[in-house]
């Protein structure tokens, strides 16, 4: 009786919304702050990660950080004066990820690659990034339309390289490589390593 009067008093008598989110945090502690690298140290390893892919004329304009549900680490995202955003992880002081914010034209939607050339300019992306072959294992290739993803083509292609062990993928060790079919420039670029 008792939790049918409590399931009564808090959900139909006095209702009111909870939001349950997997995404972010707003609130990060002093306590937290202490647990991660400090801002100023994110911001160089974002400095040298932008010189180390051919993006030194980059200048940070904006910064914000923001702290994973249900975690203590933070992370750093640095936005530049070009539309670039690189984010570092707080806890271990690594590079997580870099977007390119430059919207697509609409007419890039009318160029197109052959998934034999996709993986080839996947392929390309991952060694200029550093990536050394048999490393990670490209295992997904997915190309982004007006619709979202499909194995037709689009203006924009996503490809997922792997850790493997044995004949097993480990998709919590993953590169994202993401590029536009047009120019073959970078969008997204990603580095994840839970094991």
């Amino acid at each position: 009786a008792y939790a049918g009067t409590m399931i009564y008093e808090n959900i139909w008598k006095e209702p009111r919304r909870v939001q349950l989110s997997s995404e972010t945090e707003v609130e990060v502690t002093q306590e937290v702050i202490e647990k991660n690298v400090s801002e100023e140290e994110a911001k160089e390893i974002a400095q040298n990660k932008l010189k180390e892919m051919g993006l030194e004329e980059e200048e940070f304009v904006e910064t914000d950080h923001y702290k994973e549900s249900g975690t203590e680490e933070i992370y750093y995202r640095f936005f530049t004066n070009h539309q670039w955003s690189i984010t570092i992880e707080g806890k271990t002081g690594e590079f997580f990820e870099i977007w390119n914010h430059q919207e697509h034209e609409k007419e890039w939607e009318e160029h197109t690659l052959t998934k034999e050339e996709a993986i080839q300019v996947a392929k390309e992306w991952y060694r200029k990034l550093g990536y050394q072959e048999g490393e990670y294992k490209l295992a997904k290739l997915i190309t982004q339309s007006q619709g979202g993803e499909t194995e037709k083509p689009g203006y924009e292609f996503d490809a997922r390289f792997y850790k493997q062990y044995d004949d097993l993928y480990n998709t919590y060790e993953c590169v994202s490589i993401s590029f536009y079919v047009k120019d073959k420039k970078l969008k997204y670029y990603r580095v994840e390593n839970d094991k």
